[in-house]
């Protein structure tokens, strides 16, 4: 099945951030605020997050505007929660960490 994270940019107190969504074939799962994410759903840093994903890309740096590097973060996503079936009955909202 087809997985992805959607990038979704948004101000916050004059910042920057970036929402992401994991989508998993149709559904879709609302996780929150990337740092968030990285520290509360993954247990890791932002870096090392992103080094993965840049890794999985062949690439120096990681790049979310890139389909194939938002498809390799939605693969660490769906593997830290446990893969599909964790997903199986959860509501769009139940792996927010906001």
């Amino acid at each position: 099945m087809a997985v992805t994270v959607e990038v979704i940019p948004e101000s916050f107190g004059g910042f920057l951030v970036h929402k992401w969504l994991l989508w998993v074939g149709e559904r879709y799962f609302f996780l929150g605020q990337d740092l968030k994410v990285c520290d509360r759903l993954l247990g890791r840093d932002p870096v090392a997050v992103a080094r993965e994903v840049a890794t999985a890309c062949g690439l120096e740096a990681c790049d979310l505007r890139r389909k194939d590097c938002r498809d390799a973060l939605g693969a660490i996503i769906l593997d830290a929660v446990g893969g599909e079936e964790a997903l199986e009955g959860l509501a769009p909202w139940e792996l927010g960490v906001e």
